[in-house]
């Protein structure tokens, strides 16, 4: 049998039906060379039986020859031959001189599967730098931040409040009233002066002054708010008053004038005389 290819697999065959053991055998010559054997004693039938194969051959044409042992049988099914150019094989079947092709592989053949990517390595790489790279930059964003609250600390800079004062009224009032809106400016609390002796502390005298809110003599007063804000003409007039009742106790004066309680000074406790 001639063909071309690099392997060859040989397939026979037992009828059913014979009552004795029949010696089954041949040597097989590929290239006029001794490539195998194969012997049996067989009573029970064959079918589909590979009973020679060579996958060592050059991928060329070939000469297959199989020779009967001397007395032996030979019942030839069918032969399978691959080659590397042309993954189909050809095989020839054969219960007297006829020949087919067939498209099915050897049994012994071994087909090369395509390699996968190694799907859970590369999950497994990239799971591992993100873990990394978040192990090296946590300690470095802690220290960075820490270290920004502490030249803020030692900046000692002042402190800017803006103070917030609610008088009670709605915007909206003032507004229909023709009240302007008062401009509050921010103001800034400094570092305190260094602390003072005991002794300095002693000489200095506690003085309160508070500025005066009355008008000189003989001066008129005009409010554009008189006669339309009464709350503001009495926070003007308490104002007022408090401003006298400061002054009178500076200089000692009682408020009996101002129809306030008079201060008097408590007697001085000493030796009773009986």
């Amino acid at each position: 049998m001639n063909f071309s290819g690099t392997a060859v697999y040989i397939f026979v065959a037992y009828p059913s039906g014979k009552q004795a053991t029949v010696p089954l055998g041949f040597v097989a010559r590929i290239d006029d060379f001794p490539s195998g054997e194969w012997t049996a004693d067989e009573l029970a039938p064959l079918n589909n039986f590979l009973a020679f194969s060579n996958n060592t051959l050059a991928n060329k044409p070939h000469t297959l020859l199989l020779q009967l042992n001397p007395g032996a049988s030979l019942y030839f099914d069918y032969a399978i031959v691959t080659s590397d150019a042309d993954p189909n094989s050809a095989s020839t079947s054969s219960s007297g001189s006829s020949t087919s092709s067939s498209g099915s592989p050897p049994p012994e053949d071994t087909l090369k599967s395509k390699k996968k990517p190694p799907v859970g390595a590369i999950v497994g790489g990239v799971v591992g730098g993100l873990l990394l790279i978040a192990l090296v930059a946590t300690p470095l964003l802690l220290r960075r931040r820490a270290m920004a609250k502490k030249r803020a600390i030692q900046s000692g800079g002042p402190f800017i409040v803006e103070p917030r004062i609610s008088i009670g009224r709605d915007k909206q009032a003032d507004k229909d009233e023709g009240v302007p809106a008062a401009t509050i400016t921010p103001f800034v609390l400094q570092s305190p002066p260094p602390a003072r002796s005991e002794a300095s502390s002693k000489k200095s005298a506690l003085s309160v002054r508070i500025p005066s809110t009355q008008p000189p003599v003989g001066a008129e007063i005009h409010s554009p708010h008189t006669a339309t804000s009464p709350v503001l003409t009495q926070m003007a007039e308490e104002m007022r008053r408090i401003t006298m009742s400061v002054q009178r106790l500076e200089s000692g004066m009682p408020e009996a004038q101002d129809g306030g309680p008079i201060l008097q000074r408590p007697p001085a406790y000493g030796n009773r005389s009986e």
